[in-house]
């Protein structure tokens, strides 16, 4: 639903803007009425009228064939300029390739902008009064209308795709809400803020043995609390808390509050009669007075699924008779915020491994879900997750080991051991480097009696009992946990393996996290083409430099005669010869001395520490370095350490330029002081 609703939020908007171009043709109309005379009179207020009444169909149509009415204003507009005769009456067709952009979120943007280019050309071609002395600038002008109009409609359908994205990620978090809540194995109820019960799962309803349709609307005092509720209809659950004569003493928990704790509220009364005639319409809790040693104690806080704070909630057991007169003993947990109340029934038939089950779960998916938050929020990954498993295995130390190189591991985090940075070689038969291997998890209760356990290992961790787990990432293992106790540990249990492997995940998705955030900050610097440097990182660098306030000399490269050498041989061709020269040019090069690739077949290149002279020596072998019988031209300029970049780049650019007057095939210093280049001889130099 998330999804629609979006989409006709974005037809909405699409909508309005044709709506508001329909209102700009209406207008135009008028004005031609009033401006223009005869034929051209006519014939303008026709197409603009009609063309408007067209746009604001469009407005209200719903139909997808509405997005190729954007060829209509186009037509209007080469119209315009063809039948007034007047070239000034391009910026109508300017403006209307703009607002197509807008309005159409579709391809038909493309075909309309070079339909109208095309109509406007043939139009000039056709009228003689438009071939006026200053057609170069409308060309220019109708050239740059359709270039904003195109980033314009890219970066519209970017948006509209960033929104769509974002929208179907919220649906499908709702959707696996709804999924998780209904596929649960427990029984799951929440109430409103009037305490009455608003959704329940399947689940609940086997468990209590009542249809969904008899539970919504039930008071959830009837699952809440252990006091029978005064409202609860006969349909509902009274419930009552159990005897200690009918619960084992291993059935309660340490945390348990003694009877003296517990409240005179919590401590229900003798069964009425009116609780008894209950049980013939419904399931009944029987709720005998409870001696000392009650099983009703403070639960731990539930999270409430609404994001509020949970109150502290009550636990308690309950003998569940249910309307076929089957008996279920339930463990009843509520968790309360502001505005919602969650009530999760269990049952309890296997009453003490349940539980223990449960508590244990619920930490450790607790501690989890808490290591992937901080994770999240861009806490240290390797940290957290080490902290994490050690709290959960309550181990005394805890291991990353990652490959350094085919044949090593290195330990990138380390709690309880001084181990940071120890190597691991993998060309042995240790018990890291066979888990490396083979992607499953060991775990020795005497690790000391092994040989596969390396002693030099065992003496930095001070390890009796280890556990090792791999972490493995698109079925690659990509790290591994290595787990010490200093005391003999006699087995992991289940759930404590299971959780030290959903850590593992964790860590397998931050470190595969921080490879891609490292290989797109890469990308994001280098040239795709020949793997230097881009403008960004060289501009990045040249800060740095200019920074240091030291020597430095800036040059730009360029190939001679390129497109001629791309017309020859193809542009295949000519991008090898880039990436040769790229090679080339940084052979050349050595220490702090900077290359990257400024665009086409320039190069630029800093030389830090290096003068007027020595800069020549440097730059005359990175020339005479051209492959393929190439030349190439080099313009440098020494920094006089006060100028900016920018000017330290225009009298390199200037002396390349001068290179190329003087022949091509040379290295060219900048005059000092340099003077200033036209920005129009640079850009309309050929090189």
């Amino acid at each position: 639903m998330g999804a629609a609703g979006g989409e006709d939020r974005d037809r909405s908007a699409t909508r309005w803007m044709r709506g508001a171009f329909a209102t700009f043709y209406l207008v135009l109309a008028i004005t031609n009425l009033l401006l223009l005379d005869g034929f051209a009179q006519v014939s303008t207020v026709f197409l603009a009228t009609f063309t408007g009444l067209l746009l604001a169909v469009a407005a209200l149509w719903r139909r997808d064939w509405s997005d190729h009415l954007g060829y209509v204003p186009v037509v209007n507009g080469v119209a315009q300029v063809a039948l007034t005769g007047e070239i000034h009456w391009t910026t109508t067709l300017m403006l209307t390739l703009v607002c197509v952009a807008a309005a159409v979120p579709r391809r038909t943007f493309l075909g309309a902008t070079v339909l109208g280019c095309a109509g406007w050309v043939a139009s000039v071609a056709w009228v003689p009064s438009l071939r006026v002395t200053d057609l170069a600038y409308w060309v220019v002008q109708l050239f740059i209308a359709a270039l904003v109009a195109a980033i314009l409609h890219e970066a519209l359908r970017r948006r509209q795709r960033q929104l769509r994205l974002a929208r179907d990620e919220i649906s499908a978090v709702a959707d696996r809400f709804g999924s998780l809540f209904h596929a649960s194995p427990s029984g799951v109820a929440i109430a409103d803020e009037n305490d009455v019960i608003v959704a329940v799962n399947q689940a609940f309803c086997d468990l209590v043995g009542l249809p969904e349709e008899k539970l919504i609307g039930v008071d959830c005092a009837a699952f809440s609390s252990a006091v029978p509720s005064s409202a609860v209809s006969s349909s509902a659950v009274s419930s009552s808390a159990v005897p200690s004569s009918a619960v084992p003493s291993s059935a309660v928990p340490s945390s348990a509050v003694p009877s003296s704790a517990v409240p005179s509220s919590a401590v229900p009364p003798e069964p009425s009669a009116a609780q008894a005639s209950a049980a013939q319409s419904g399931p009944v809790a029987v709720p005998p007075e409870p001696p000392a040693g009650s099983s009703v104690f403070a639960a731990p806080p539930l999270t409430d699924l609404s994001g509020g704070s949970p109150s502290a909630g009550v636990g308690f057991e309950r003998r569940l008779e249910r309307p076929d007169g089957t008996v279920r003993w339930v463990w009843s947990a509520v968790g309360r915020s502001t505005d919602r109340v969650l009530i999760q029934l269990q049952d309890v038939t296997d009453r003490h491994l349940a539980e223990a089950a449960m508590r244990e779960s619920d930490r450790l998916l607790a501690a989890v879900s808490q290591a992937a938050r901080r994770i999240r929020t861009g806490e240290d990954a390797r940290s957290t997750i080490i902290d994490a498993v050690r709290e959960l295995a309550e181990a005394d130390s805890v291991s990353l080991m990652e490959p350094l190189t085919a044949q090593a591991l290195v330990v990138t985090g380390a709690a309880g051991a001084q181990v940071l940075g120890t190597l691991i070689p993998l060309n042995g038969s240790s018990m890291t480097a066979r888990v490396y291997v083979d992607g499953q998890p060991v775990f020795l209760a005497d690790a000391t009696q092994d040989p596969r356990v390396s002693p030099a290992l065992l003496a930095l961790v001070d390890g009796r009992s280890m556990m090792w787990q791999p972490v493995i990432a698109d079925g690659v293992v990509v790290a591994v946990l290595v787990v010490g106790w200093t005391r003999r540990v006699a087995s992991v249990g289940d759930h404590r393996a299971r959780a030290v492997a959903m850590l593992a995940d964790e860590t397998a998705l931050a470190l595969e996290h921080e490879r891609l955030l490292r290989r797109l900050e890469q990308m994001a610097f280098t040239d795709t083409l020949t793997g230097l440097p881009n403008r960004r990182a060289w501009q990045s660098r040249l800060a740095t430099l200019f920074a240091q306030d030291c020597p430095l000399a800036v040059a730009i490269a360029d190939l001679d005669r390129f497109k001629r050498y791309n017309d020859t041989h193809g542009h295949l061709l000519g991008d090898e010869l880039l990436q040769r020269t790229a090679e080339a040019f940084a052979a050349e090069l050595h220490g702090d001395d900077v290359i990257a690739r400024w665009g086409g077949e320039e190069f630029v290149i800093a030389l830090p520490g290096r003068t007027t002279s020595s800069a020549f020596e440097v730059l005359e072998r990175v020339r005479l370095a051209t492959p393929d019988e190439e030349t190439c031209s080099i313009g440098y300029a020494v920094w006089d350490g006060t100028e900016s970049a920018e000017r330290l780049l225009e009298r390199a650019d200037a002396a390349l330029y001068q290179a190329k007057d003087n022949g091509r095939d040379m290295v060219q210093a900048a005059e000092v002081p340099a003077a200033e280049v036209p920005a129009s001889a640079t850009a309309g130099r050929g090189r």
